[in-house]
């Protein structure tokens, strides 16, 4: 348990950290992002197209477009959500999808990283500022329902946690450049 509390404090103070050493966010991200998606499943790539990132400022520096194009139809492929600055200090960020749905995320460090719940799949997607300026944009979905659980006992007079495994269903990545 104690090696569980000093884990969670370190976790703590980066964030501290990080919150305080980022970059501004997400007007320094502002662009158009082109790349190839790849998706992933069980038996290797499935599936290529191209996918852009436009992230433009709207009316103040708190609301900002993150628009993603899939595919070669940039109208049917078009999603178009905004992101709003939620609390900078803590590294807490909204993306609206315009229809009542509202994801928070996070940005530790050149990361901004959403993990949220949808039919019965978890879905963490990561969206990471390279040095070289360009994003790597990445999902991964898995199942809500465990496929083991260990631990939960006692070993060498130390409590140990339940720990519960999940599968995981898809992958998918896209390194996005920035348009010139």
């Amino acid at each position: 348990m104690q090696k569980l509390i000093t884990l969670l404090m370190v976790c703590l103070t980066i964030t501290s950290i990080q919150a305080q050493d980022a970059p501004s966010f997400p007007e320094s991200w502002a662009g158009e992002y082109e790349g190839t998606l790849e998706i992933y499943a069980a038996q290797g790539l499935v599936q290529s197209l191209p996918m852009e990132l436009i992230i433009q400022a709207i009316d103040t520096s708190a609301h900002y477009t993150w628009t993603i194009i899939y595919g070669e139809d940039k109208v049917a492929g078009a999603r178009h959500y905004i992101i709003e600055t939620t609390d900078p200090e803590k590294g807490l960020y909204t993306v609206d999808e315009q229809n009542s749905i509202r994801i928070e995320g996070y940005l530790r460090g050149n990361l901004y990283i959403q993990v949220f719940t949808v039919m019965e799949s978890q879905i963490i997607t990561t969206t990471e500022k390279m040095e070289d300026g360009s994003l790597l944009w990445e999902i991964i979905a898995n199942q809500t329902t465990a496929v083991s659980k260990t631990g939960d006992s006692m070993h060498e007079g130390e409590e140990i946690p339940e720990v519960a495994t999940f599968p995981v269903s898809a992958y998918q990545r896209a390194r996005l450049t920035k348009k010139e």
